[in-house]
């Protein structure tokens, strides 16, 4: 059974539209698309001039995404460093005090009951951290002597420098969250300004299709590309941005959903994301349940992109 293939990606929709303008003007006034297209309010010259907005958007938002990971590797670079050279000093103290691993609290240090360090997970964690810790070494005034003084001196490792870099760590992160922040903005900007012109695309391809009953290859002739063979169900790999939510998905019930990210997930039921979600921690799998074939999801962080996959119940032979 022949259908028509609507591409699933901004740039082939926006050049299906392009297709579509260019056989509706060749046809004029008396093309078979007129009484349709005026039915239903249809401009299609509006439609691609929303695609070049939206495309607008889209370049926005590519570039502020390639300057926060930007950003995010210049901090990372500065943070590296760091947070091997505090490791070692961590563990030298941890030597130092095998007996008595509580004064490493006197350090500002987190000890767990197994013996753990535990550390920070961000810049401001340790900021925080080494602030205390540079305090604690900074208290021993001569003729007491550190007894992290000759670790320090071995590994030429300044805590003042720490911080000077840790400060400018924190300036690229702010950085790196305006631009991933702004970024958010033009792909939901991008988003909002296509949805009408692709609804308005499947709303043309499937009456064509209806029309060309039987001759659905005719509908190349508007861009539309029409496939013979069934549909494969095939495994889609759905990135999520910061902070924002994909409505009206479609997963078969049996299926799997499967957080192959790092940030938490918030599945609803139904096209819209209202009531109690299905929370999705960091590589989880939910098997998909009963009402979920239309499904809406949320990236609940507010910095980095999620990522999922919707995976099709196994073909039983």
């Amino acid at each position: 059974m022949a259908r028509n293939e609507i591409p699933s990606n901004f740039t082939s929709q926006q050049k299906l539209m392009g297709a579509i303008q260019t056989k509706v003007t060749a046809d004029g006034t008396s093309g078979e698309l007129v009484a349709f297209l005026a039915k239903n309010g249809i401009v299609i010259a509006d439609d691609v001039a929303a695609g070049v907005t939206a495309a607008g958007y889209l370049a926005n938002n590519l570039s502020l995404t390639k300057l926060g990971q930007k950003y995010c590797a210049q901090r990372d670079a500065l943070v590296l460093p760091i947070t091997i050279g505090l490791g070692g000093c961590f563990q030298f103290l941890k030597s130092y005090y095998k007996d008595d691993l509580k004064s490493l609290g006197d350090w500002d240090l987190t000890v767990t009951t197994s013996g753990k360090i535990t550390l920070p997970i961000d810049v401001a964690g340790w900021t925080t951290l080494l602030t205390g810790f540079k305090a604690k070494n900074d208290s021993y005034i001569s003729p007491a002597v550190s007894p992290l003084l000759q670790y320090l001196v071995k590994k030429s490792i300044s805590l003042g420098s720490y911080l000077t870099k840790l400060g400018a760590a924190a300036t690229l992160e702010t950085e790196m969250k305006t631009a991933k922040s702004d970024a958010g903005k033009e792909h939901n900007d991008m988003v909002n300004e296509w949805v009408l012109p692709l609804q308005h695309i499947k709303m043309i391809g499937a009456f064509l299709m209806k029309l060309y009953v039987g001759n659905e290859k005719t509908l190349g002739d508007y861009g539309f590309t029409i496939v013979d063979t069934a549909k494969v169900l095939k495994t889609r790999n759905i990135k999520i941005p910061f902070g924002f939510t994909k409505l009206k998905l479609k997963a078969k019930v049996g299926g799997a959903f499967i957080n192959n990210g790092t940030e938490t997930l918030w599945i609803y039921k139904g096209k819209i994301a209202a009531g109690v979600p299905i929370i999705l921690l960091p590589g989880a799998k939910l098997i998909v349940p009963k009402g979920y074939s239309i499904f809406c999801v949320t990236n609940t962080s507010v910095v980095n992109s999620a990522k999922m996959q919707v995976v099709p119940p196994k073909k039983v032979v």
